[in-house]
C-alpha cells in the first residue's frame, strides 16, 4: 500500500525519478509510507524514526536512505 492520498505518486509524476527526501516519523518502512515508492524509484533520503523496531526495519528494508 502506498502513501496516504497517493502523495508518493503525485511527487513522482511532478518531480521525477531523482531526488532527495527527509521524512520524520515514517512509522512502518514499507506499508502506507510516504517515501518507500520514492526510494524504489531512485530517490535517496534521510529518515528519522524514534520507534526502535521500525528503526531497525528501516536499516534492512531501506538501504538507499540514512
Amino acid at each position: 500500500m502506498g502513501a496516504q492520498f497517493n502523495l508518493d505518486k503525485i511527487i513522482l509524476d511532478n518531480v521525477g525519478n531523482k531526488g532527495f527526501f527527509i521524512e520524520s516519523g515514517g512509522a512502518d518502512p514499507t506499508d502506507q509510507n510516504n517515501t518507500h515508492l520514492l526510494e524504489s524509484a531512485g530517490w535517496t533520503g534521510l529518515l528519522v524514526e524514534p520507534k526502535l523496531d521500525f528503526n531497525q526495519a528501516y536499516s534492512k528494508l531501506r538501504p538507499n536512505s540514512i
